[in-house]
């Protein structure tokens, strides 16, 4: 397998080509090949199956065909008709870190450090 990660940050437009043909070759081999990137183009060029996640989860995965637009709405949580991602694709379970709750089971007023969602102490420590 191979695992590359934003593969062509930094480099010159010679050496992105060179890369995203060594890729494409390990890909032609036979290789599994997984690329995280956050250059869109390069995720175009190169892909053959795209996952999109948010918050930790596989919101969607689609051909490289897929409009930018939609993997926009996917990039921003919402997920399409027949979109059911089986919980053991998530990279993290149910939450961010073990007993941190995730995003389904939290209260949506609060907030990673208890915020809006949690009482305010009395300031005399009572409840009057």
């Amino acid at each position: 397998m191979l695992l590359a990660s934003q593969p062509t940050r930094g480099l010159d437009v010679g050496s992105i080509e060179f890369v995203h043909k060594r890729i494409i070759s390990e890909r032609d081999k036979g290789l599994a090949v997984v690329i995280i990137s956050a250059e869109l183009d390069e995720i175009y060029a190169l892909a053959d199956r795209i996952a999109v996640m948010y918050e930790g989860r596989i919101t969607g995965i689609r051909p490289p065909s897929v409009p930018v637009e939609e993997l926009g709405l996917l990039m921003a949580g919402a997920s399409g008709p027949g979109d059911t991602v089986p919980a053991d694709m998530s990279l993290t379970g149910t939450g961010a870190a073990p007993g941190v709750p995730g995003p389904e089971t939290r209260d949506p007023g609060e907030t990673e450090a208890g915020g809006a969602g949690a009482p305010e102490p009395d300031a005399a420590g009572g409840d009057e």
